[in-house]
């Protein structure tokens, strides 16, 4: 465990991140929980749907495929909800694509 970078030791609370990990954990001394905060990557709704097409798959196929729920991966491709990390590598590996294809400009 580190500290992450720009983190204090603030108002009863520690910060940490991981080694290897880009997800940073709040320590709150106060209720003794560790809260993870994600990092704000944003997956890039028109990519995905091409993506998507491209490989021919409806949304029920591609849900199955990727082991994915069909109705998240609508709220994806419109803009309604942003998938965890993992779900976009997941995503990515299914579409046969990369990671970085499918992340809005700017997000890496």
């Amino acid at each position: 465990m580190i500290r992450a970078s720009g983190c204090s030791y603030t108002a009863g609370a520690i910060c940490y991140q991981q080694p290897q990990s880009s997800t940073v954990y709040i320590v709150c001394l106060v209720f003794s929980a560790i809260i993870p905060i994600m990092p704000r990557i944003k997956i890039d709704p028109d990519m995905l749907r091409r993506a998507r097409h491209r490989m021919g798959y409806s949304l029920r196929e591609f849900g199955r495929i990727s082991n994915t729920d069909h109705n998240q991966l609508w709220m994806y491709e419109n803009g309604r909800r942003n998938p965890q990390p993992r779900v976009i590598r997941r995503l990515a590996a299914t579409l046969g694509v990369e990671v970085q294809d499918l992340l809005k400009e700017g997000d890496e």
